[in-house]
């Protein structure tokens, strides 16, 4: 196996000879006949274990274990304890769920911060087999048939090609040392189900039944390569993307046939799985919205507008490391992680509670939410949507920035008398999207200006005026 592994990695992946990767290593036989063949291979590479805490000293076994086996073959290693049950509750997410989001994030983390370009796993053949029967029994389309990836932008899985039987003869002959993990034999989970009481059936129905598997998947991969260029190519034509919202107009979709095809396939990879609520929204009212954990889906009019949801920041629940600079003090002063304020010029003091930016009086610019200077001078110049000049003396620091809220009213500029945002945003043909992400200037609750739309006449500068703050957009 060993000549085998060299000449796959040489054919298939000769980027893990050129740099150093990081190899997810549980103590299992899996990656422990892939560290070991790494190491054979002469391979720059360092180990990285999780302790997910789930089953007691036999956790803290095998992390010894694997820690001895780094310090045995001379290879760094990162270790990370991590609170996985809390996690799950927190998340409502399975036990096996919240391991993995836990582990690759805590991975990711690892490679940003030591320049690690990928990711290697041990999953193999008969991994691939048991992913593609867990979809088939779930319910999935081609792409979760086509089963787990050989290799993908970061990580790369080089004993795919290679079945469980092939390891184990492996460990066997080259007397290889591995924890077993008790909860592998569990049958209360599905992927233990179908590796111990169903894929030996299929096994004894034709003793090439993995080899033949391996064909039929890679004639699904190339019919899901096919749709999707095609899908691809269809999206590049209709998907109107400006900033941070994407444009589809209606009217290229309604015609698609099949429909649910053709929108399984433009929109699944945004996490939108519900095709009856998808299709449904393309003759729904303007407003309605749909959401998957990643992505809201709004029709607005005549288009729908796609865009990404703000992630909520979650502390990664661990207990400590070991290669990285966290510990258990500092998880514990993260948990209820606070905003700290002001710090510098540039920085901007946010209040969470009422979601609002607070601007100090000798801050000359801001970084975010938007980025503005903010200046003092004597007389108005230049001048555009993106600049609004404003007395000081009618300014009361500190300044605020807010989004909208139902029955905000502000007076505008050149006009008389006050007018309701809601109305305002209406006359300017504002979709939904538009009216979430714009941003007021306020003074001591008032509306400044309806930034880079229209100013406030309250807060106009009057003829003769010495003291004049000026705030300009970065464009």
């Amino acid at each position: 196996m060993l000549e085998a592994f060299k000449t796959h990695i040489e054919t298939n992946f000769p980027e893990l000879r050129k740099s150093p990767f990081l190899l997810a290593c549980s103590g299992g036989i899996d990656s422990m006949v892939l560290t070991e063949l790494c190491a054979s291979c002469g391979l720059d590479f360092s180990l990285a274990h999780c302790n997910f805490q789930l089953r007691g000293s036999e956790s803290d076994a095998d992390e010894k274990f694997v820690s001895d086996t780094a310090k045995r073959l001379d290879i760094k290693i990162f270790v990370t304890h991590f609170y996985t049950i809390d996690y799950a509750k927190e998340h409502k997410v399975s036990v096996q769920m919240a391991a993995r989001e836990l582990r690759y994030e805590w991975f990711a983390g690892i490679m940003r911060k030591n320049g690690i370009k990928t990711l290697v796993t041990a999953h193999h053949a008969d991994d691939n087999l048991e992913t593609f029967l867990i979809n088939l029994s779930r319910g999935t389309g081609i792409e979760g048939l086509t089963g787990i990836p050989t290799k993908t932008n970061s990580i790369a899985r080089p004993l795919i090609a290679f079945s469980r039987e092939q390891i184990e003869a492996y460990a066997e002959a080259e007397q290889i040392q591995w924890r077993e993990d008790s909860s592998n034999s569990d049958l209360t989970y599905l992927r233990n189900n179908i590796r111990h009481q169903i894929l030996p059936l299929l096994k004894d129905l034709h003793p090439n039944f993995l080899n033949n598997f391996r064909n039929t998947q890679s004639y699904l991969s190339q019919t899901a390569a096919i749709a999707d260029t095609h899908i691809r190519e269809l999206r590049a034509d209709v998907f109107e993307k400006k900033g941070h919202v994407t444009r589809i107009p209606v009217a290229a979709l309604v015609h698609l046939k099949p429909l649910q095809g053709y929108l399984y396939g433009l929109f699944h990879t945004y996490g939108f799985k519900e095709w009856n609520d998808v299709e449904n929204l393309l003759t729904s009212i303007s407003g309605k919205e749909i959401r998957s954990k990643t992505h809201r889906l709004i029709k607005d009019r005549g288009v729908l507008l796609l865009t990404e949801i703000e992630p909520s920041i979650h502390p990664i629940p661990q207990l400590g490391q070991t290669g990285t600079a966290q510990n258990e003090k500092d998880y514990a002063g993260q948990r209820g992680t606070k905003y700290v304020g002001y710090l510098e010029n540039g920085e901007i003091d946010r209040d969470r509670k009422n979601n609002l930016y607070h601007i100090h009086e000798n801050q000359t610019y801001i970084e975010r939410p938007i980025k503005m200077d903010i200046t003092e001078v004597d007389a108005i110049t230049d001048t555009g949507s993106h600049i609004l000049y404003s007395p000081k003396s009618a300014l009361k620091y500190p300044l605020s920035l807010r989004k909208w809220e139902k029955g905000d009213y502000f007076c505008p500029f050149g006009m008389k008398g006050s007018k309701k945002l809601s109305k305002f945003f209406k006359d300017e043909k504002m979709d939904r999207l538009a009216k979430e992400s714009q941003w007021l200037l306020c003074s001591n609750g008032a509306i400044v200006w309806v930034v880079g739309k229209r100013a406030d006449e309250r807060f106009k500068v009057p003829e003769n005026t010495e003291e004049i703050v000026k705030f300009k957009l970065k464009l």
